[in-house]
């Protein structure tokens, strides 16, 4: 979920600060990178609490005052756009290993897919079969679930190939498959 800036942010920044709402939107958009902010902390000019609410903001988009970008419901500004031999087929295979969820499925007279997309966690993946127009494009794609070694058992039983066992690392439980459709998932859980 993204929180956009509004009147309350400011009201509440401007109460911290203890300064005009004008300078305190001035602030706002100063702290745009982590650099900025910890320059603003150093010279006194915030406290360490305003410090930590800022931090925060800018890791959940909180101070978006400018170019607001509208993106419609179920979508991201980045998502993939697999194009695949059997792209039906790797619905069910996303379905079964990765716990997706069926958004969209428009397929030809043919019955292959023109276009799908699926959701995995709080990402959509966009999926079409490959045609002699648009040649198959898979993907290397990182993706938690809730146990990496359940889903990496289920995608190797369902034709996928292991490339890297999966084991502990500094950032989670994780391993590589490479799917029956080109594409390679790096399979990840933390506990």
């Amino acid at each position: 979920m993204i929180i956009r800036t509004n009147a309350s942010h400011l009201i509440f920044l401007a109460y911290l600060v203890g300064r005009p709402m004008t300078e305190a939107a001035s602030i706002l958009k100063m702290t745009k990178s982590y650099f900025a902010l910890s320059s603003l902390l150093v010279s006194k000019r915030i406290d360490t609490n305003l410090y930590l609410f800022l931090y925060f903001s800018i890791n959940y988009s909180i101070y978006t005052m400018e170019n607001d970008l509208k993106i419609p419901e179920n979508y991201q500004a980045v998502m993939p756009y697999l194009i695949l031999k059997g792209a039906v087929t790797f619905i069910d295979f996303a379905e079964q290993v990765l716990d997706a969820k069926l958004l969209m499925k428009e397929v030809r007279d043919n019955n292959t897919l023109m276009h799908g997309e699926i959701k995995i966690g709080e990402s959509t993946v966009m999926i079409a079969e490959a045609t002699e127009d648009y040649a198959p494009q898979p993907a290397g794609l990182f993706v938690y679930v809730h146990d990496a070694d359940k889903a990496c058992g289920k995608a190797v039983s369902l034709g996928a190939e292991l490339i890297l066992e999966v084991s502990d690392k500094p950032y989670g439980r994780s391993g590589g498959i490479k799917d029956p459709f080109g594409n390679t998932w790096w399979i990840t859980s933390v506990h």
